[in-house]
């Protein structure tokens, strides 16, 4: 296991990630981080719940590792977060072969997630399409209006 000092930059991509999650609408950061995310240097206590939501939650950790890279967390971090998804390191040892055979599975895992990401969307819209419309149905003819135009 790395020093928490090698993780630093991993932690910081992590409150970064999660102040962009705060930030976004219909998503939230990971409850535990909450209380730090506005902190300009997150204190240590922060660190610590940002390692423990890293281990414990594979959801945000797969959001964190699909921006870390080597140049951003290091290469020791880079690994961190692999070894929690159970991947290969992708940094070479002595002896090893260049442990690039994860990242496809890390690709295709962000890929479901942005598709789960769109069903729900999807399925949020027709919902709002179909309520519209239970509505029109409602009102009196002469009420109706054509709300977009083509040209």
């Amino acid at each position: 296991m790395a020093a928490s000092e090698d993780l630093q930059p991993v932690f910081d991509l992590a409150y970064r990630r999660a102040r962009a999650l705060a930030s976004q609408q219909d998503t939230e950061a990971p409850e535990m981080m909450r209380s730090f995310i506005h902190f300009a240097d997150v204190p240590p206590r922060g660190l610590t719940v940002a390692r423990e939501v890293l281990q414990t939650d594979p959801k945000f950790r797969r959001q964190v590792l699909a921006w870390a890279t080597e140049t951003n967390v290091g290469a020791d971090g880079l690994d961190w977060l692999r070894e929690l998804e159970g991947l290969a390191p992708l940094t070479k040892k002595p002896g090893e072969g260049n442990g690039r055979t994860g990242e496809i599975e890390v690709l295709k895992s962000r890929v479901a997630e942005l598709e789960e990401a769109l069903q729900e969307r999807t399925d949020q819209w027709r919902l709002g399409l179909r309520m519209l419309s239970a509505a029109m149905q409602e009102l009196p003819e002469e009420h109706h209006q054509t709300v977009f135009e083509t040209e």
